[in-house]
């Protein structure tokens, strides 16, 4: 629809964070495309040792700008462990954006799978990654409401550790709700399961064995989304 450049900063030595609002933008045809898409990238000089990383971008409506948002960090293949090995020192960025009212966190199949791990060890790395977002060099707030989700069933060639550990995370995790009265287990697994997305007859719901298909993502959303509406008054 259209194409233009901002003046932000990006290229700065003391890498800060920057951030800005653009817009509003208008929609000229809403019928025929009714899904709005930016993309954005940085202009600044490469290579100068002061090369920006774009981090996300925020949709908000001009008017009626209450709703929930959110914002998605992840990377393929991560595991509870990876994000305190690899962003340990991520704090500032945290604190650049607004005080979450809430932390989803994701990691579970790719913890066990393959890995030789339990489900207790798993419990264990999610009440230390807790525990880290919640301390003084991220969000400071001991009483930070997290989210923890179980993934539905995956193939995995049959790997019946996998499949074990897996039915063991519901528990090793509610454990830690034990002690923890900011902290909710949303139980994907035990969801879809009614639906018949099982161990073991996964492949209705998986392209590949491992990622959602259509069928699948179209699934967990609904299933999820009841479940995020339940706990609305939490968050």
């Amino acid at each position: 629809i259209s194409t233009g450049t901002t003046t932000i900063g990006l290229n700065n030595a003391d890498n800060a964070f920057r951030s800005q609002s653009l817009g509003p933008f208008t929609n000229p045809s809403p019928g025929t495309n009714p899904f709005n898409q930016i993309v954005l990238r940085p202009t600044a000089t490469a290579g100068d040792g002061n090369d920006p990383d774009l981090h996300l971008v925020r949709f908000r409506k001009q008017t009626d700008i209450g709703g929930i948002y959110l914002h998605p960090f992840g990377v393929g293949g991560y595991t509870v462990q990876s994000f305190m090995t690899n962003h340990g020192s991520s704090g500032p960025m945290a604190q650049a954006f607004p005080q979450p009212n809430a932390i989803i966190l994701g990691y579970a199949t790719n913890d066990l799978y393959g890995s030789g791990r339990t489900a207790a060890t798993v419990a264990s790395d999610y009440a230390t990654l807790i525990a880290a977002l919640r301390g003084a060099s991220f969000f400071n707030n001991a009483n930070l409401l997290v989210i923890i989700k179980i993934d539905p069933p995956r193939t995995w060639a049959g790997d019946p550790s996998y499949i074990t550990q897996h039915n063991l995370l519901n528990s090793a995790l509610t454990d830690l709700t034990l002690t923890d009265a900011n902290l909710i287990i949303l139980n994907s697994k035990a969801v879809v399961e009614r639906y018949g997305w099982q161990d073991n007859n996964a492949t209705a719901f998986l392209a590949d064995g491992v990622h959602y298909n259509g069928t699948g993502a179209s699934l967990l959303a609904q299933v999820e989304v009841r479940q995020f509406s339940l706990m609305a008054g939490r968050l």
